[in-house]
């Protein structure tokens, strides 16, 4: 199970790498202000919980590590494609001003891939439970893992990623961590 808690510990962590990566793809078109980043947060918040309630559905109908090992591959995909959908999508939205601009870019590049983390805790909770006694401390356990990953991602992502590597660097390594994620969940987790 060590297997999954790193793994749930690195969603974690590409949570808010990606949360901070927006930052850098919509500030072009809607700037650092507060609105932008209160459309980012937003965003973040509600993709997280649509997919916490999709990764309950899931885990209490599918294999939930098929399905875990599926989410992350469609969430690598989405983001291999957000710097050339950027590129078109961004300044054909900027009309709708700061506020619905900020809020629709965020969604629109971010939504579906932060849903698809989303869904990733009650999946790994799913997996990890064994016993019906002790639901409570395993999600608790995989809870705390997964927000240290975020203090990771947030502190990695500001202080050495995104200071010193492209944003299609970033972009690329979330993707291809994700894929890794994956095939750890598909053959190292047992079924």
């Amino acid at each position: 199970m060590a297997s999954l808690y790193a793994v749930i510990f690195f969603i974690g962590a590409v949570v808010l790498i990606l949360e901070s990566l927006g930052s850098i793809l919509l500030s072009p078109y809607f700037g650092t202000s507060v609105t932008t980043w209160s459309a980012l947060i937003t965003t973040t918040l509600a993709a997280l919980a649509v997919g916490a309630a999709f990764g309950g559905w899931l885990a209490d109908r599918e294999k939930p590590r098929s399905s875990l090992s599926w989410l992350f591959v469609g969430a690598a995909l989405w983001l291999f494609a957000v710097l050339p959908v950027r590129e078109f999508l961004l300044p054909a939205i900027t009309g709708l001003g700061l506020r619905a601009g900020a809020l629709a870019g965020a969604s629109l590049l971010l939504f579906v891939p932060l849903a698809a983390l989303g869904a990733a805790t009650p999946l790994v909770v799913r997996l990890v439970v064994t016993a019906a006694g002790e639901t409570g401390r395993v999600y608790g356990v995989v809870s705390a893992v997964s927000t240290l990953g975020g203090c990771v991602g947030a502190l990695g992502s500001g202080f050495w990623l995104l200071p010193y590597w492209t944003v299609g660097a970033v972009l690329g390594g979330t993707a291809v961590l994700l894929i890794v994620s994956a095939a750890i969940v598909r053959w190292a987790v047992p079924a």
